[in-house]
């Protein structure tokens, strides 16, 4: 809202606010600015100086990459979506520097489920350039232990990583008061031995 200054007429500085955040969480910076000039109140000024942010920030961004080591450095990330009253699954790319790059929702479900497509979960990691994921997924009955699908959907996605030769660091459940991560339970090495031994 500072950087915009004010709405128009029918369209206050708050609506005008959320209309440029959904622009800017999905949109290619290519399409950026045309995608702002169609939203009700960005003329060519407000425009360019919103792009001019973004890019801004990309720079300050590339000089200060957040490192993921352990859970602990994920949640903060995702935390917002343990308060979901729907089932998301998200793909967190993380470059060969432990350096997180980019979280993708790769599904949205229903309240106890989401479908997962590894196909899409693997092209993001790629054209990510990524070298290692984190899968997290929230469950909106607040409890975070796994499910036997959430352990068969996990050994699935990381037999797949193991062709392309992705790593896969852990897999974190979400709730309303806490989380759940497999690697800290040591779950994402079990079965990493286990795919090992099949091999």
């Amino acid at each position: 809202m500072l950087i915009l200054g004010s709405g128009i007429k029918g369209c206050p500085i708050e609506s005008l606010s959320w209309q440029v955040l959904n622009a800017l969480d999905f949109k290619d910076s290519d399409e950026l600015y045309t995608h702002l000039r169609k939203i009700k109140g960005m003329g060519k000024t407000k425009a360019k100086t919103m792009c001019a942010c973004v890019e801004l920030g990309k720079r300050l961004g590339c000089k200060n990459k957040k490192t993921i080591h352990c859970s602990t450095d994920v949640i903060p990330l995702v935390n917002h979506y343990s308060f979901e009253n729907v089932e998301y699954f998200l793909c967190i790319t993380i470059n060969a520097a432990s350096e997180f790059i980019k979280i993708h929702e790769i599904s949205k479900g229903s309240t106890n489920s989401a479908r997962i497509h590894p196909k899409e979960v693997f092209l993001q990691v790629l054209n990510d350039n990524g070298s290692a994921v984190i899968f997290v997924h929230n469950h909106p009955s607040g409890n975070v232990n796994p499910s036997p699908e959430d352990l068969h959907l996990t050994k699935m996605l990381m037999k797949g990583a193991k062709i392309i030769g992705i790593s896969i660091l852990d897999h974190i459940i979400l709730g309303a008061n806490g989380y759940y991560s497999m690697a800290d339970s040591n779950i994402i090495q079990e079965i990493d031995n286990e795919l090992n031994s099949e091999s």
